[in-house]
């Protein structure tokens, strides 16, 4: 798979991640290990987990996985957020899942059971949250630890930044950046003596990583990572109801050389948007079934021209403006 030129990481650093949002909670442990491995011998080793993730299950599983791996790959976790384990909320997860499973459609009401709490970024509150991570994960150094959905003002704060280098120089922290939305990670391209990443949200209808800030941040040769290619703002099914509904985006993919009738286009077409976007940096997927992650490895294997994918993304998301706009 190809590699990523980046500093971070003991490891080389693959071009896709593998994001471990959903594993302890939506995927079960035994799924998570399987798919976990199966990314590993694909040829990725770049694994992206948080305290919160899995409803506070995905660190635990996820170092089951790392165990005998040393060297292997490289782990991003971060601090800011962590799930609640105690609740009615907390008690009725579990269920929720169960209910979930059987019938996929209920997946949206499902995740208002979801609780979770800021951890406070302080020195105390960094050193807590970085230790029970390593001891979760079963590893003596974080790779990347990443302030996780901060406000703009958290990451230009004198005291965060002295808590995050404290973490450094404890050697618990290979290094540290910002995952949020558009205006923290552009707080931290302003701070590049201490972020060494940023990660945000990319996909044609929020194409994030072109803002200028974020394209400076990339031009100077700096990591980014991206996330969100086909979950966030509703890309998928954004993209899945222009197609169905408008004749010039079938014609404007086709051009583009894709299929408009195949029912694997949509998610083919945002995926190698993340990819080709970002072809400098990394992209999360998370790839849990077995012909996922084989499509994924060979996108990632045959990257478009992103001049190309930039202008096709620009098209569709205009395509969905004019839609929207119509509507109203």
């Amino acid at each position: 798979m190809r590699q990523v030129s980046t500093t971070i990481g003991h490891a080389p650093v693959s071009a896709i991640g593998f994001g471990c949002a959903s594993i302890g909670s939506w995927v079960t442990a035994d799924e998570g290990l399987r798919a976990l491995e199966r990314a590993f011998d694909a040829g990725v080793t770049w694994f992206d987990v948080a305290p919160s993730y899995g409803d506070g299950a995905a660190e635990t599983i996820l170092g089951r996985f790392l165990a005998g791996r040393a060297g292997a790959v490289n782990v991003c976790t971060k601090v800011g957020i962590v799930a609640v384990s105690t609740g009615w909320k907390a008690a009725l997860r579990p269920h929720a899942r169960r209910l979930v499973r059987r019938f996929p459609a209920l997946r949206r009401y499902a995740r208002g059971v979801r609780t979770i709490e800021t951890t406070p970024l302080t020195t105390a509150g960094v050193a807590a949250s970085v230790d029970e991570s390593l001891r979760r994960l079963g590893v003596e150094r974080i790779d990347l630890l990443m302030i996780h959905d901060p406000l703009p003002r958290d990451v230009l704060d004198g005291a965060v930044e002295e808590a995050l280098t404290m973490a450094i120089e404890a050697g618990k922290v290979g290094a540290v950046g910002v995952a949020g939305d558009l205006e923290a990670v552009a707080a931290g391209a302003e701070r590049p003596r201490l972020f060494a990443a940023l990660q945000t949200e990319n996909n044609p209808f929020e194409s994030r990583l072109q803002d200028r800030r974020l394209a400076d941040w990339r031009s100077a040769g700096r990591l980014t990572i991206a996330h969100g290619a086909l979950n966030v703002f509703g890309a998928l099914p954004r993209l899945r109801t222009l197609l169905a509904e408008d004749p010039a985006t079938r014609r404007r993919l086709a051009d583009a050389g894709y299929d408009p009738a195949a029912p694997t286009t949509p998610a083919e077409m945002l995926t190698d948007y993340a990819l080709a976007t970002n072809a400098s940096g990394l992209c999360l997927f998370s790839a849990i079934k077995p012909r996922h992650l084989s499509a994924l490895v060979a996108r990632a294997d045959a990257a478009r021209d992103p001049a190309e994918m930039l202008d096709l993304g620009a098209a569709l998301a205009e395509r969905w403006r004019s839609r929207t706009a119509i509507k109203t």
